[in-house]
């Protein structure tokens, strides 16, 4: 089997059975600089596809102005967040019991954004074939990626249910939502310094 093939394979048992996915994944035994590597080469495909349909939304003002970014920095923006995404699974997982680490949160943030990647994509398509009624199939789809996530978070900290990996989500999207506050208010430093929001989508 090639490489592609077995990306392939693997891509399909994510929907059909994610536990035994992100354990043959997490089987692989992947150096923690390989993992960081597959993380930039993810956003890196997530910036193009965010370039080519003109979507570098990094922030929304409270007056809900949409600011925009160059390629450069709404990539940093999305390492950033799958950084935070990752260390918060990890302790927050440690913290309700569970038995994972790091490595193993950096592979669930890296491949769930890999699929959601390919589901977005797939969902453009669907918008332009069908229309409106493209909606239905958004909620299928984001229904089964938030069962695969869960699926994933339950796996690498062994839990016995579905809600111990709920619980994590909900607390850690809690620490997500302060880092980003903290990422975010940086940017509001350098946009009041002078950049501005028109300006920023230079930088």
């Amino acid at each position: 089997m090639t490489p592609i093939e077995h990306l392939v394979a693997l891509l399909r048992q994510s929907i059909s059975a994610p536990t035994q996915a992100i354990r043959s994944i997490i089987g692989l035994g992947l150096p923690r600089n390989e993992l960081f590597a597959a993380m930039v080469l993810v956003t890196a495909l997530s910036t193009i596809v965010a370039a080519l349909t003109g979507d570098l939304v990094i922030m929304v003002m409270p007056d809900g102005e949409l600011i925009t970014a160059s390629v450069f920095t709404f990539a940093v923006v999305n390492v950033s967040i799958l950084t935070i995404m990752a260390f918060a699974l990890d302790m927050v997982g440690r913290a309700f019991g569970g038995k994972g680490n790091l490595d193993g949160a950096l592979i669930v943030s890296i491949w769930w954004q890999l699929l959601s990647l390919i589901a977005g994509i797939a969902l453009l398509g669907a918008d332009v074939i069908l229309g409106d009624a493209s909606w239905l199939l958004r909620v299928g789809v984001y229904g089964l990626l938030f069962w695969c996530f869960l699926s994933y978070i339950s796996e690498i900290h062994g839990f016995n249910s579905l809600l111990a990996a709920f619980g994590v989500v909900v607390v850690a999207l809690i620490a997500i939502a302060f880092g980003m506050t903290i990422l975010l208010g940086f940017i509001r430093m350098m946009m009041a310094s002078g950049i501005g929001a028109g300006g920023f989508a230079n930088v």
